[in-house]
């Protein structure tokens, strides 16, 4: 049986949960809010005010979605998060996955027993929590080895687990050459940097590839897609575009276009001096940007 991947431990949690107990930090010691007068203040105070309610709540939620795959208490959880946020996140990102504990009321019949653990494998199952539910059912066939069909439920859970079905999420997009890449990506996250790539149901060999009805490139190294890039248009004089790879934080503009790849029509483009808005240029050499 394969290992359970929501054991991990959710460090990005701890990561987020340091940026929000330092950040305020940092206004307040650099000082960069000068207020005109009181009112001025306090208008300040309560936009303030509104937006840290706001980051709790989300984080609470946040927290609550952690401590319900780690089998904590998610109410408790999710109250110290809303008071505490930047503290509970990095805490319980630190933390192990607890076993699943079963509590089974002994003036309850087998049977009885058997339906209420049914009823919550059934749940687990819903939320993709498949290794909680085959807890559950071998704990049945512990008290209650005449459960019908519970030895074909056992099973049956215990193949789905092996597959990728239930590892990986399953993500098709169509190429730009027409081809179909197929993304396995981890039940536990959303990111495709890292996840297992096939092309047409064959690994790819290493290189870059662009997506026909998103503005992504995926560079693939190993069968596994290495770098993400997100894909800015500059129109030049005759009417075509160069395309630039840069990552979601470079097409905001907060890092220079310095080493990115750069193409026209797909392929990368000659070398030369290329139009990058009104009054900017960009300079490029064997297919990457050299300057501006």
């Amino acid at each position: 049986m394969s290992l359970d991947n929501t054991s991990r431990k959710e460090l990005e949690a701890t990561v987020v949960g340091f940026c929000v107990l330092v950040i305020p930090l940092f206004f307040d010691v650099l000082d960069w809010f000068d207020f005109r007068d009181e009112e001025s203040y306090r208008q300040a105070d309560v936009i303030y005010t509104f937006i840290k309610i706001l980051i709790a709540t989300a984080i609470a939620f946040w927290v609550v979605k952690i401590a319900k795959r780690q089998n904590r208490n998610e109410i408790l959880w999710g109250v110290f998060a809303f008071i505490l946020p930047g503290l509970i996140l990095i805490i319980i990102g630190l933390l192990n996955k607890k076993p699943l504990v079963i509590k089974l009321d002994p003036n309850l019949s087998s049977h009885d027993q058997s339906e209420l653990l049914i009823s919550k494998a059934n749940g687990f199952k819903k939320d993709g929590r498949f290794h909680e539910a085959l807890v559950l059912l071998e704990e049945i066939k512990k008290i209650n080895p005449a459960y019908p069909d519970i030895d074909s439920m056992i099973e049956t859970i215990k193949k789905n687990i092996t597959t990728s079905e239930i590892n990986y999420k399953r993500s098709q997009e169509k190429l730009f050459t027409g081809e179909i890449i197929e993304v396995k990506i981890a039940n536990h996250t959303d990111k495709v940097v890292g996840a297992e790539v096939l092309i047409d149901g064959l690994p790819p060999k290493d290189g870059v590839v662009r997506l026909l009805d998103k503005d992504y490139r995926y560079e693939i190294k190993n069968g596994r897609i290495a770098n993400e890039y997100f894909i800015e248009y500059f129109k030049q004089p005759d009417g075509s575009f160069l395309e630039i790879d840069t990552t979601t934080v470079l097409a905001f503009g907060r890092k220079t276009r310095k080493g990115s790849r750069a193409w026209l029509n797909n392929f990368p483009a000659p070398d030369g001096i290329y139009k990058a808005g009104l009054f900017k240029k960009l300079k490029v050499n064997e297919g990457r940007v050299v300057g501006f």
